[in-house]
C-alpha cells in the first residue's frame, strides 16, 4: 500500500504534499490526475499540466517517494515603488518589516483582487522577514500573468514578495515566482501593489521554467503599456504612489481624493482621542503611501507628500491643475 499523502521539497524550496490517484512504475513521468499541496494543505494543483513532469521512486519498503517535479512557469522581475523609494541610497526603506506589520499571508484577496490559477492564499513564514539588507523584504506584491493574444485576459496570478532592491521573489523570500499550474508561454506581465497604480509591459514577454531575463521595470529601456506609466526619478523607473481607495485613479484635490483615506485613518485611530490633525497612526495601512509604517496627515513625512508628487510631476499634468487624476495605465482602465 501506498501512503495517501508524501511530503516532498520542490525544486523551487516550496514544501508540498502529492496525492496520487494510482499505481506508477518505478521511474516515469506522470500524466495521470494528481493533487498538489503546499505546506498549508492548500489544493493548488488538481490536474497537472503537460508540462509539468513529475519523477518518484519507491524505496526498499515499496513506498513511492517524489523524486522531482519540473516544468510550469518562473518569473523573474523587479520593480520599485515610489512611496518607498530612498533617492539616497537607491533602494527600498523596509521600515514597515522593521516595525513587524508585513502580514505573513498575502493582502490582495481581501483587498478585493480576483485571483486566478496559480494565485491565492500564499502565506510566508516570519522568519523570511528577518532578512536585512537589499534582500529585505519590503511588502506583498500581486503579480499577473495576462495572455498573449489579448492584454485584457489574465491567464493567471501570484502574489509574491519585493526586496529592497526591487526583486520580486516567492514567499519563500529567494525563488523566482512559479506558476505550476501555467505552461511556458509568452505573457504580458502586470505588477499591482496594494497603494500603488499598477503597470503592465507593452510587450509579450517569453517565459520559461527557469528564468534566463529579469523583466525590469524599473529600466527606462523597457517599454510599459499606455502612456507615463511610472514615475521616472533620474533615469529611474518606479510605480506611482498614493492609491488609496482601491480604483485605478491617484487624485489630490476633489471627487475621490486620495487623501480620504489617510483623514480616515488618522481621525478613527482610538487613540487619537483630541482628533489632532498631525497624529501619527501606526499600523499597515493603505493610507501609509511613503510606506513607513505610520499615516500621517499633517506634518512631518506627511502621506499627502507620495499623492502631490504623483499629481504634480505628472509629464501630462502641465497646468500644475490640483484636481489632475493620474489614471493606471492599464488597457481595462480605457
Amino acid at each position: 500500500m501506498f501512503p495517501d499523502k508524501l511530503t516532498t521539497t520542490l525544486v523551487f524550496s516550496l514544501t508540498l504534499t502529492l496525492l496520487i490517484s494510482s499505481n506508477l512504475p518505478v521511474l516515469g513521468q506522470s500524466s495521470e490526475t494528481i493533487r498538489l499541496y503546499d505546506n498549508l494543505n492548500r489544493l493548488i494543483v488538481t490536474e497537472i499540466p503537460p508540462c509539468i513532469k513529475i519523477q518518484w521512486y519507491f524505496d526498499q519498503t515499496g513506498n513511492r517517494l517524489l523524486h522531482e517535479i519540473k516544468g510550469g512557469t518562473s518569473l523573474t522581475a523587479k520593480v520599485y515603488l515610489q512611496g518607498a523609494y530612498n533617492t539616497g541610497n537607491g533602494l527600498l526603506n523596509d521600515n514597515i518589516r522593521e516595525a513587524t506589520l508585513i502580514p505573513i499571508e498575502e493582502p490582495y484577496a481581501s483587498l478585493g483582487l480576483s485571483h486566478l490559477r496559480d494565485g491565492g492564499g500564499e502565506k510566508t513564514d516570519f522568519s523570511v522577514f528577518s532578512t536585512t539588507g537589499n534582500d529585505a523584504v519590503v511588502d506583498w506584491v500581486f503579480v499577473e500573468l495576462r495572455d498573449k493574444n489579448d492584454n485584457e485576459t489574465v491567464i493567471t496570478t501570484r502574489s509574491a514578495l519585493i526586496q529592497r532592491d526591487g526583486d520580486i521573489v516567492d514567499y519563500d523570500g529567494v525563488s523566482p515566482v512559479r506558476f505550476i499550474n501555467t505552461c511556458p508561454d509568452d505573457f504580458y506581465v502586470v505588477i499591482r501593489h496594494r497603494n500603488h497604480l499598477g503597470v503592465m509591459t507593452n510587450a509579450t514577454v517569453a517565459l520559461t521554467e527557469t528564468p534566463t531575463t529579469v523583466v525590469d521595470f524599473t529600466d527606462p529601456s523597457l517599454q510599459t503599456w499606455g502612456s507615463h506609466a511610472q514615475r521616472d526619478v533620474n533615469g529611474i523607473r518606479m510605480m506611482w504612489s498614493g492609491n488609496g481607495n482601491g480604483d485605478d485613479l491617484v487624485v489630490y484635490q476633489g471627487a475621490g481624493t486620495d487623501i480620504s483615506p489617510i483623514t480616515v485613518t488618522v481621525f478613527t485611530d482610538p487613540n487619537n482621542v483630541l482628533f489632532d490633525f498631525s497624529f501619527p497612526s501606526p499600523g499597515y495601512e493603505l493610507s501609509d503611501y511613503n510606506m513607513d509604517g505610520v499615516t500621517i496627515y499633517q506634518g512631518a513625512n506627511t502621506d499627502v507628500t507620495p499623492i502631490t508628487l504623483t499629481v504634480f510631476t505628472h509629464p501630462l499634468n502641465i497646468t500644475f491643475d490640483f484636481s489632475f487624476p493620474v489614471r493606471e495605465q492599464l488597457p481595462e482602465n480605457y
